[in-house]
């Protein structure tokens, strides 16, 4: 009983505060699902119960001061992409921030082209995968565990996932079945653009639009992206922003080994 009251409570509690913040804003963490952002910070990752996608429309108020976002954009189209971005210089103060941080693809398919097991060992201990992979036949090694940065899917849409009090036997979220030796073969082989569009070739298309990691990032491609929308962009470190709030945030997140950060200013 004292289980539920708890439960209940704390459920009141992040509503306040989410309803809080719907009200009092001053920037976004774009992509936070239900994660806590602090105070006179809007979470956005749905638009009337609808994921974000190329036609969304974020009806933001104008001024803000910064708009952060942690391991989102891996899970959109570069068109979507530019969509919120484009809608977001337009939300933005002269100045604004938008901190935009990403798995570090190129880090990721070195440690996996160089079979690095010391970086698994001293950032992860292991390379426990769960009972999902097992259940679906996903070994658990190191080229499952950089494809599934890579090019992740879900059987069940986003929305009807476990965090979201959905609960299905047959879920599943993980990589691709593709060869292993394959998998390693090709990442001394392929560039960061061919790898990455090889991987996510081999994800089921009815499952492509459930949330998973179908695009890759570098600095490269947000600044060819971001600039001619009126963006200056610099690649940055962990815990390094001109921004308090965005430090912050960058704590909260964590994911620090495999991350990449980046920090554009509205010009």
């Amino acid at each position: 009983m004292k289980q539920v009251i708890k439960k209940s409570i704390k459920k009141l509690l992040f509503l306040i505060y989410k309803n809080f913040n719907n009200l009092f804003y001053e920037g976004i963490d774009l992509g936070s699902g239900n994660r806590f952002s602090g105070f006179f910070c809007k979470g956005i990752d749905q638009i009337n119960g609808q994921k974000l996608d190329k036609r969304s429309k974020l009806n933001l108020k104008k001024n803000l001061k910064y708009v952060y976002s942690s391991h989102f954009i891996e899970h959109i189209s570069d068109e979507t992409f530019v969509n919120l971005m484009e809608q977001l210089h337009s939300n933005l103060k002269l100045g604004g921030v938008i901190r935009i941080s990403t798995p570090n693809f190129e880090k990721i398919k070195k440690i996996l082209a160089d079979r690095d097991f010391d970086f698994i060992q001293k950032n992860f201990g292991s390379l426990d995968a769960g009972k999902e992979w097992e259940k679906n036949g996903i070994e658990n090694n190191i080229e499952n565990w950089a494809l599934n940065i890579f090019a992740n899917y879900q059987n069940y849409p986003y929305l009807n996932s476990p965090e979201f009090g959905f609960h299905h036997n047959d879920f599943y979220r993980g990589p691709p079945k593709i060869d292993s030796e394959l998998v390693y073969k090709n990442s001394n082989l392929m560039n960061l653009e061919e790898f990455s569009k090889w991987t996510i070739s081999y994800i089921p298309k009815e499952h492509l639009d459930n949330g998973g990691h179908i695009n890759f990032w570098n600095f490269e491609k947000i600044n060819r992206l971001l600039k001619p929308l009126g963006f200056s962009c610099r690649e940055c470190s962990y815990k390094k922003s001109k921004l308090k709030k965005l430090n912050y945030l960058d704590k909260l997140r964590g994911r620090v080994p495999i991350s990449s950060y980046y920090e554009c200013d509205k010009i």
